[in-house]
């Protein structure tokens, strides 16, 4: 029976790995609402120790879920995920007008390949040709798309999605 305190240090990876991952889905980084810049949000894990940012970096699946409110790490995200499966989240929430610049379409089209999970609400890019692309990925999951009735019934029909799709 152990008598000493547990540190966090001594707690093993795959425990770390669980917390991480619970961090990231209640505190995920993003633009905020009341205050000007980013919320780093769970990423902050990162910079507690080396340990826990070894561990964090290692844990691919930890970087890839993307939302297109902090389509500013991408990149960095993309890296981080080294190859694994990607959900990609966009609510076009951009209180600050933080997105100006950004081909989210052209950005997302270039991920099918590797897009496990899509959420989007109908935006400019959400184009037939657009949803054609999301259709081809061999290993998409789960796709929600949320539209007015205005914006279905200029959209049409929608393409035939692939096997795995559920």
């Amino acid at each position: 029976m152990r008598t000493t305190p547990l540190h966090a240090n001594d707690l093993p990876a795959e425990v770390l790995y669980t917390i991480f991952e619970f961090l990231s889905s209640i505190d995920p980084p993003l633009t905020s609402r009341r205050l000007p810049g980013w919320h780093l949000g769970w990423v902050l894990i990162t910079h507690v120790c080396r340990r826990w940012r070894s561990i964090a970096l290692e844990h691919h699946a930890l970087w890839a879920t993307l939302d297109v409110t902090y389509i500013g790490f991408w990149e960095v995200f993309l890296e981080r995920a080294n190859g694994t499966p990607l959900r990609v989240i966009d609510h076009l929430e951009d209180p600050m007008g933080r997105l100006r610049g950004y081909n989210i379409g052209a950005t997302v089209s270039s991920l099918v390949p590797r897009l496990r999970d899509l959420s989007l609400v109908y935006g400019e890019y959400t184009t037939p040709d657009f949803l054609a692309r999301v259709a081809t990925s061999k290993l998409l999951y789960s796709f929600s798309i949320h539209l007015s009735a205005f914006f279905f019934s200029q959209l049409g029909s929608l393409p035939e999605f692939g096997p795995n799709l559920q």
